[in-house]
């Protein structure tokens, strides 16, 4: 197993610690673990595209960056700090993308290797992860500084972010529907 691999590995217990630091109420351990989770992320990127990525490295990564969004997804929604539709939203999209990918067969091309997949995932996790930095972020804050607080749950987050996130989600879905059944997606 390369170093890429136990890097991408490293996502699960640090999702694990995480998510159980947001329902103990521990939201600034919480953070830190998430942002050890999304560096984890970058550095797996990095060390493969150097080292030479793999088909093994490829799923792994894709696996831990699922079951990370999931479980902070769903620790979320545990304590009421998302609201419902979006966390459905990323669930199907969750379910859905484990379905494609079990049925998807992996492209190599010019030796290196591309899941479909992964094309269009970017744009969608980097729009997850930053939900969920920001929504740890403001539980954070709840208490020493409760204007940003207010200003992030009372406004930006009912009426901007998190509608935006659902969009981005249900297009993400839309997406993955028309490739699993088999119909060309514009790129």
């Amino acid at each position: 197993m390369g170093l890429a691999n136990l890097v991408s590995l490293s996502r699960i217990p640090l999702s694990l610690g995480g998510s159980y630091a947001v329902t103990i109420g521990a939201y600034g351990a919480s953070l830190v673990l998430f942002v050890l989770v999304m560096i984890s992320d970058l550095l797996d990127g990095l060390i493969a595209k150097r080292m030479g990525p793999t088909l093994l490295g490829a799923k792994i990564d894709f696996g831990s960056d699922l079951f990370s969004e999931l479980v902070f997804f769903l620790s979320l929604l545990l304590v009421e700090a998302i609201p419902l539709y979006v966390a459905t939203a990323v669930f199907l999209r969750i379910t859905l993308q484990v379905i494609f990918i079990s049925r998807s067969n992996p492209l190599i091309t010019n030796g290196s290797l591309t899941l479909k997949v992964q094309k269009r995932k970017r744009v969608s996790t980097v729009l997850t992860w930053s939900t969920l930095f920001f929504v740890l972020l403001s539980l954070v804050v709840k208490e020493g500084a409760r204007p940003l607080y207010d200003g992030l749950t009372l406004v930006a987050f009912p009426y901007i972010y998190f509608p935006l996130c659902f969009s981005m989600e249900l297009l993400s879905i839309s997406l993955l529907f028309q490739e699993l059944m088999g119909k060309p997606v514009n790129k």
